[in-house]
């Protein structure tokens, strides 16, 4: 689908779909933006800026077996401060180290409050800290989100992963700058 103009999704509505909106999309609180239609993956582009406020919704599908997922891509500015859903549509199990690029924007701000369901599977949960940045959502050993890894000392890491064209691999005990890139 595709349409223009600013769209507002008030409280106890929603929207869904893919393709293009030409303008502005506010998600207010106790509101839904569900990215794509039935269980088909989709990338909803929206031109303008987006805007999930405190409260509302948002809603992806994830094919943990071959590791894709639904794309909101955003051309202008993302604020992120909801609540983000996170919906196993094949039902394969997730795995430590796995990522999904579910947002991709020309710049953003904040990040999600909530992730539903609460954990990926039995002793991991989701890491949201590259998600507003970089538009990934991890998954981690339960209690590892939050580790420095650089300033820790404890190896290095490798992201995004899978990783595809360019992967840069940061360690502090790789001489130089601590990036090498392959």
């Amino acid at each position: 689908a595709t349409g223009t103009g600013n769209i507002f999704v008030r409280s106890g509505a929603s929207i869904c779909g893919n393709g293009v909106i030409e303008g502005n999309l506010s998600i207010d609180n106790g509101a839904s933006l569900f990215v794509g239609k039935g269980s088909d993956l989709s990338v909803l582009t929206v031109t303008s800026d987006v805007s999930l406020q405190s409260g509302s919704y948002l809603s992806v599908k994830l094919n943990v077996n071959d590791k894709t997922s639904d794309k909101l891509m955003v051309l202008g500015h993302l604020n992120l401060d909801g609540i983000l859903y996170v919906n196993n549509n094949d039902g394969g199990s997730f795995a430590t180290g796995e990522s999904y690029q579910i947002i991709d924007a020309n710049s953003s701000s904040g990040n999600v409050k909530m992730v539903l369901p609460a954990n990926p599977g039995e002793g991991l949960e989701w890491d949201t800290t590259y998600l507003g940045t970089y538009g990934y959502i991890r998954i981690v050993k339960e209690g590892t989100v939050g580790i420095d890894y650089a300033a820790s000392g404890i190896g290095f890491s490798i992201f995004p992963n899978p990783g595809s064209h360019i992967v840069k691999i940061s360690s502090p005990l790789i001489s130089g700058n601590g990036d090498e890139y392959f």
